[in-house]
């Protein structure tokens, strides 16, 4: 299901006619209804869901609890998944040219 939404969200960059908040909705809306994901008030399994790096990075130490919010938190995940997305576009780029 992961790689299906990998390639849903390079789908839609390749397209041209991306932006950022379509394609983290895209993402997002595939995982948080996945089945394993709907009992996650708290968004771990979503962000996990979404970018396994980038949950590491900024949660893996301290998890978000039930009913929490951390804009500065879920700012700096989106500002992580989106690079993610552009490095892995870049490099697909630049290895269908050689």
């Amino acid at each position: 299901m992961i790689t299906k939404l990998c390639m849903i969200s390079f789908f839609i960059m390749s397209l041209g006619v991306y932006s950022k908040g379509l394609l983290d909705k895209t993402v997002r809306e595939q995982c948080e209804n996945m089945d394993v994901c709907k009992w996650d008030i708290a968004k771990n399994c979503v962000y996990r869901c979404m970018s396994e790096d980038c949950y590491t990075k900024l949660f893996s130490d301290n998890p978000l609890e039930p009913g929490e919010i951390s804009f500065d938190l879920e700012n700096s995940f989106y500002t992580c998944f989106w690079q993610e997305k552009k490095e892995i576009v870049s490099r697909n780029n630049h290895n269908s040219y050689t």
